[in-house]
């Protein structure tokens, strides 16, 4: 600006010496070219002022771009501060919590040992309860036996008395009229017997509910089947195993009134059996269910478990029936007749172990020892996982190869071993064996 005005005063003496005369021509034109000369530098000057007024403005526009992207920074930096101290409680809390569950873990593994010997106590007594069952099986069979025999012998006396009477002074037989029953006043009798079926065999054990028709119960349940009721309508129910059958008697005073109950049934026999030959799995537990599954897809429970029964009175149908001794298992279905007995073999294709620790000298270990049992995979004969874990040394496991392992305190043994259907083995480990 300063330099316009310089030139605009030089311009200005210019014009005024050239009016007075003092300038020729030609230095009047070599300062008009000037004055061009310096106009187009003007120009340029504005432009190129022009041009830096707009990158001015660009860049006080970023600025303004960069300081909201900073003051975004700092804000998610703020966020992040926060996330950060939240994370460092969370953190502490969870250890506070890995230390509150490792004491449970604590209580609980306590507790579990606890569990352990009350169940190494219990199987022991089951044992001895079992033991003292089939003294008593025992001792049963054999007054059974003496009761036969002695029936035998009653019968064989009351042959030798008949005869003996009749080869002695004959009698007139005297016919003696059976006293008729005396009633209460408004008072019938009511005799009831259920059989299996309208052909079949009384039901032993069944008991009786009398129940009005509004299903108020009167009398029972109970093994009783004579009944002194006022006159009237009554529900009779009668239950026995699995069935339960109920008809409707009418009563009349000062009458007695017998009525038979159809129980449209029949018994199933159940044997749980380690192999197709045998034997026997004492003491399995066996279960009667729905052949068809309900809604959840479970098969519902008619019957059981039942430890020692082998027997069922069961309506006359389909059933399944599964039987467990162990860590074995199998089912079967099977179908009870009306009035019939049916006998079933459910094979489990099992065996029996029975597991012990030796020292070097051959002696059995002495300590409690800790058993577990693992199943091998066989594609990978890798451990699937613990199938049992006890302080008794017999178990009932599925045909199949296994690894067990004895722990006592630090100290742990291992076997592998295999089973074979009704197979009965045991397996030694001995304590150097780890």
């Amino acid at each position: 600006m300063r330099k316009s005005y310089f030139i605009g005063i030089c311009f200005s003496a210019l014009m005024a010496l050239g009016l007075l005369g003092c300038v020729s021509q030609q230095e009047l034109e070599r300062v008009e070219q000037e004055r061009e000369r310096l106009q187009s530098e003007l120009s340029s000057s504005r432009e190129r002022i022009g041009e830096k007024q707009n990158r001015i403005a660009s860049i006080e526009k970023e600025l303004e771009q960069n300081e909201s992207a900073r003051q975004e920074l700092v804000q998610q930096l703020e966020d992040a501060r926060d996330k950060i101290v939240a994370a460092e409680r969370n953190l502490e809390d969870a250890r506070r919590g890995r230390e509150h569950c490792q004491e449970e873990l604590a209580a609980a593994n306590q507790r579990i040992s606890e569990l352990e010997e009350g169940l190494r106590a219990t199987n022991e007594r089951n044992n001895e309860l079992e033991k003292e069952l089939r003294e008593a099986d025992e001792r049963v069979s054999e007054l059974e036996s003496e009761l036969e025999a002695a029936t035998v012998q009653i019968s064989e006396l009351q042959n030798k008395l008949a005869v003996i009477r009749t080869e002695g002074t004959e009698t007139t037989p005297v016919e003696t009229e059976e006293p008729a029953q005396v009633y209460e006043e408004g008072i019938g009798h009511l005799n009831v017997q259920a059989v299996y079926s309208s052909e079949g065999a009384t039901a032993e054990g069944v008991r009786y509910t009398v129940q009005t028709k509004e299903g108020e119960t009167l009398k029972g349940p109970a093994r009783q089947s004579s009944f002194e009721l006022e006159s009237g309508d009554y529900i009779i129910v009668a239950e026995v195993g699995a069935v339960e059958k109920a008809v409707e008697v009418g009563v009349q005073a000062e009458k007695r009134k017998e009525r038979e109950i159809v129980l449209d049934a029949g018994i199933l026999g159940v044997s749980a059996l380690l192999a197709e030959d045998g034997p026997e799995a004492a003491g399995a537990v066996i279960e009667v269910l729905s052949v068809e599954k309900n809604i959840h897809g479970e098969h519902e429970k008619i019957t059981g478990p039942h430890g020692r029964r082998t027997s069922f009175i069961l309506p006359a149908a389909t059933y399944l029936v599964r039987v467990r001794s162990g860590q074995a298992e199998a089912e079967k279905e099977v179908v009870v007749q009306v009035g019939e007995r049916v006998d079933y073999s459910v094979v489990m294709h099992a065996g029996k172990l029975h597991a012990r620790v030796k020292e070097a000298d051959g002696t059995p270990l002495s300590e409690d020892i800790r058993w577990s049992v693992f199943a091998m995979r066989e594609d990978t004969q890798d451990e699937e996982g613990v199938i049992e874990f006890s302080r008794n040394n017999q178990f009932v496991l599925p045909q199949g190869q296994y690894v067990l392992q004895g722990h006592v305190g630090e100290r742990q043994f291992r076997k592998e071993f295999e089973i074979k259907s009704g197979e009965e083995i045991q397996v030694e480990i001995e304590s150097a064996e780890r």
